[in-house]
């Protein structure tokens, strides 16, 4: 089972030292990392992460009921680990275990309502000495990756979910590999081997385009050109066709496989205040021409140097630092979050989605709301909760944005069985967003036939399944087990019984059905 992102992210982060709501954050964000879990007296104790509750609750409970309020709005919640005043560094197995359960802890305290981790590790987190390469990691680097991967896997098992993984590297510490200077001196490219561990993890990368552009300089893109975070739109650009295409590494560092497009989200702080992020502000304006020229929408506006060398559609989104200096910005309220519609269309928020079962076959329940563009729904069927398959659409009923608008389907094929359901919202455009997994252990109508009853001789019994078949004495007494032939579930028994009372048991799943028979 996967843990749904919205097709378009909008990524903000929420500083627990600020007293601004999860609720009160701008509707537009729909993936929110709670910053930061911290490490305490690390690493004389090993990397014991903590999370202290934000300023603005009072108890946990407060801020799991605003955690229920933002997933009933189709958004996710990310623990974000590091950030600059929170390194971490798993040099021992020890640190890497205390890592691991001080995560795992975390989310307890919670509920397990956090849906999974966003990766901000940032200065000394990225020490791994001088001799890592691509094929032959830094033993803490290789630790970082299992460590994630074990959190990921006590999450699955914990919730029956695919935990959600995104990344916050600096720029620095990625494409910083094609700089000789920066490999050496300042970590260059050193987040590259765990981002290739974790590839198929990961389900966003939105890398800090800001505070980029004064190590040597700037920072280096695929085609060897240097570029810097001045406020144009040319670093976003260069540094994310970078990690799309992949490049070769200096220093014998070796090659890093690109990332596929719609995992990547370009990341800018909100506000043009040097005391927030320092460099690297963008205008909303220039985002949204920049955006739309980098997925093809619109050819190279102007201003623009860097010449793309394909379009990306599939973009992910965009992030910012951070939702609380949004709302607080010299640059206007909310400046960066009215944004993002300019250059992508806010998914569908499915408010409700329930299903159960009827003699019918499996009723599908939802509710939308902020249908925008949406053309229809795909209904998507699966026996194991990974493979979906479509067994009908709806057409959608062109509900406005604020609009709540109600739909139904009825799957008539009466699976056996558990079956995992998910709604798929399908826009004019081609995109897509998906509604969260729901699974029902669905049990046939058991029909049975058994004749003759009474009867001197033998009893014939055909059903419509498989079942657990027992014959009792009238006393409770079990006589015997009946194999049924699981070809066509008949079977004939009873020459043998003395003449009397008995009871037939048909047991299906959790469900007994008790035939009295008569042996004359």
């Amino acid at each position: 089972l996967y843990a749904q992102l919205p097709s378009n992210v909008l990524v903000g982060y929420h500083e627990n030292w600020n007293t601004l709501k999860l609720s009160q954050a701008h509707a537009n964000y729909n993936v929110i990392c709670l910053a930061f879990a911290l490490p305490v007296n690390a690493p004389s104790i090993g990397y014991d992460l903590r999370y202290t509750l934000p300023a603005g609750y009072s108890t946990v409970a407060q801020m799991q009921a605003d955690i229920d309020l933002l997933h009933s709005q189709g958004k996710v919640v990310l623990l974000s680990i590091g950030g600059a005043t929170g390194p971490i560094l798993l040099n021992t197995a020890a640190q890497q275990t205390t890592f691991e359960n001080s995560i795992n802890t975390i989310f307890a305290t919670y509920g397990n309502k956090i849906d999974g981790i966003d990766m901000d590790l940032e200065t000394s987190s990225m020490g791994f000495g001088t001799t890592w390469t691509m094929s032959a990691p830094a033993a803490a680097q290789t630790r970082m990756v299992n460590g994630i991967k074990n959190v990921m896997a006590t999450y699955l098992a914990t919730n029956g979910k695919k935990m959600i993984l995104t990344m916050a590297p600096e720029v620095i510490y990625l494409t910083g590999g094609l700089s000789t200077w920066q490999v050496a001196n300042v970590n260059g490219g050193a987040f590259l081997p765990i981002l290739d561990g974790l590839r198929t993890e990961l389900d966003v990368i939105h890398m800090q385009l800001y505070n980029a552009g004064g190590a040597s300089g700037g920072v280096y893109a695929w085609n060897g050109t240097l570029y810097y975070d001045n406020g144009t739109m040319d670093f976003a650009l260069a540094m994310n066709e970078s990690i799309i295409k992949g490049f070769t590494c200096v220093s014998g560092k070796g090659t890093f496989v690109g990332i596929p497009s719609s995992k990547i989200a370009f990341g800018f702080p909100a506000t043009s205040s040097g005391s927030t992020a320092g460099t690297g502000y963008v205008t909303p304006a220039n985002i949204c021409a920049g955006v739309k020229y980098f997925k093809g929408i619109t050819g190279k506006p102007a201003g623009i140097t860097y010449t793309m060398s394909s379009s990306y559609p599939s973009m992910k989104g965009l992030m910012d630092w951070s939702i609380n200096e949004d709302y607080t910005s010299v640059n206007g309220q909310w400046n960066f979050a009215n944004g993002f519609t300019c250059s992508f269309t806010l998914p569908v928020n499915f408010v409700a989605f329930n299903i159960h079962q009827t003699t019918e076959g499996v009723v599908l329940n939802w509710q939308t709301t902020a249908e925008q563009n949406t053309n229809y729904f795909s209904i998507e069927s699966s026996s194991d909760g990974l493979a979906f398959n479509s067994v009908g659409t709806v057409k959608a009923n062109g509900g406005g944005s604020s609009k709540l608008t109600n739909y139904n389907y009825t799957d008539m094929q009466l699976p056996e069985g558990a079956v995992y359901y998910r709604i798929k919202e399908v826009d004019f455009d081609g995109t897509d967003t998906y509604s969260e997994i729901k699974s029902i252990k669905s049990v046939r109508e058991v029909k049975v036939n058994i004749y003759p009853n009474p009867s001197s001789n033998t009893f014939q019994l055909q059903l419509n399944q498989a079942a657990i078949i027992q014959l009792s004495s009238i006393t409770g007494e079990l006589i015997y087990t009946l194999n049924v032939d699981p070809e066509n579930f008949m079977c004939v028994f009873g020459e043998t019984l003395q003449s009397g009372i008995y009871i037939l048991s048909i047991q299906v799943e959790n469900k007994t059905e008790h035939i009295r028979l008569v042996k004359e």
